[in-house]
C-alpha cells in the first residue's frame, strides 16, 4: 500500500479522511504523474511538461564538443528527438515545450551546447527539419511529428470503435482532423460511421470543402452519412442565420446526391483506406512525409 496513492476529484463536500481511514497509502494532489505523463484537472501547462526538458538536457554537456557536426546531427535526430515521442502521442502539448526543445537541439547541432547566435546557425531551422528526400537533413519537425502521432488515434477510432476511449474528447485540434479527412477516402457500408460533411466518401475531397457555406450554416455538423440522408435531415439542419441565399447551394447538393445514387447496406459498415501506403493502412512516418508533399504542392 505505501506504493499506492489515491487522488480525489470534485469531493469538496466529502469527508476524506474518514473515506480513506482504512487505505493504508498516501493522499496526492493534481497535477501528477502516471505512467509518466501528467494528470491534470486544468489546462495542460508547459511546467507540467518540465520534466521532459530536463531530461533532454541531461543528455547534453560534453558530448556536444567531443563530436563532429555530423555525429551531433545523429545524437540529435536518435535520442533528443525521440525523448519526447511518448508524450506527443498521447498528449497536445504546448508549443511553447516544442520551441524550447528546438532551442535545445539547435544548440547542439549548430554550437556543441555553446550560447547558439544566429550567425552559427548555417542554414535555416525549417529546412534542417525537413526530410532528406525534400533537401533537409533529416530532423524531425517536432510539430508536424505530434501531428502525424495524433492521427493514430483518429485511424484506431475507425476500426476499432469498442476500445474504451472512443467517444471521449481526443488530443485532436481541427488541423489533425483536416489532414486525416484528405488523407483518408470512405466506402460507404452502412453509412453509420462517416462523417456527411467531413469524411471523405463523396469521390473527391469533402462536402464541407465543396459546400462551405452549407457547412456553415449547419446546425448538426457531426452527422453520420446515414443521418444526414435519412429524410434528407441535412436539409433542415440548415437553420443559422439568414439562409434564403443557401437555396442554389442546397439545389446544387440535393441533385449531386441524386445522380451518385446512394445506396447504404445494412449487412456493411462503412470501411475507410490511407491514401499514403501502398496497403491502405495508417503509418506515423507516412503521415509525417504527406505534410512536406502538401507543401511541394502547394
Amino acid at each position: 500500500m505505501q506504493k499506492s496513492s489515491v487522488a480525489a476529484i470534485r469531493c469538496d463536500q466529502i469527508n476524506l479522511q474518514q473515506v480513506l481511514q482504512s487505505f493504508g497509502g498516501q493522499q496526492a494532489r493534481f497535477p501528477l504523474r502516471c505512467l509518466g505523463l501528467p494528470v491534470t484537472i486544468s489546462r495542460l501547462r508547459i511546467v507540467h511538461l518540465q520534466f521532459i526538458l530536463d531530461r533532454i538536457r541531461a543528455r547534453l554537456g560534453w558530448k556536444g564538443r567531443l563530436l563532429t557536426i555530423a555525429g551531433r546531427r545523429v545524437l540529435v535526430r536518435s535520442v533528443l528527438s525521440a525523448l519526447s515521442t511518448f508524450a506527443l502521442t498521447v498528449l497536445k502539448v504546448p508549443k511553447k515545450l516544442l520551441a524550447e526543445v528546438d532551442k535545445i537541439r539547435r544548440r547542439l547541432l549548430w554550437a556543441q551546447d555553446e550560447a547558439i547566435s544566429g550567425g552559427k546557425c548555417k542554414v535555416s531551422w525549417p529546412e534542417v527539419c525537413t526530410p532528406i528526400d525534400n533537401g533537409g537533413l533529416g530532423i524531425s519537425n517536432l510539430q508536424r511529428f505530434s501531428r502525424a502521432l495524433r492521427l493514430r488515434w483518429l485511424w484506431l477510432s475507425w476500426l476499432t470503435p469498442n476500445r474504451p476511449w472512443v467517444g471521449m474528447q481526443l488530443p485532436c485540434d481541427q488541423g489533425d482532423r483536416e489532414l486525416f479527412n484528405a488523407s483518408t477516402t470512405v466506402t460507404l457500408g452502412d453509412g453509420k460511421t462517416a462523417s456527411f460533411w467531413d469524411s471523405s466518401w463523396a469521390g473527391a475531397g469533402t462536402l464541407k470543402m465543396e459546400f462551405p457555406e452549407l457547412h456553415k450554416h449547419s446546425k448538426r455538423k457531426n452527422r453520420t452519412v446515414h443521418a444526414a440522408l435519412h429524410d434528407d435531415t441535412w436539409v433542415t439542419d440548415l437553420a443559422h442565420g439568414q439562409t434564403q441565399q443557401l437555396w442554389p447551394e442546397v439545389i446544387r447538393l440535393n441533385r449531386w446526391l441524386i445522380s451518385k445514387n446512394i445506396s447504404l447496406s445494412d449487412q456493411e459498415q462503412d470501411t475507410i483506406k490511407w491514401k499514403h501506403t501502398a496497403s491502405g493502412s495508417f503509418s506515423t512516418s507516412s503521415a509525417y512525409n504527406c505534410q512536406f508533399q502538401r507543401d511541394a504542392q502547394d
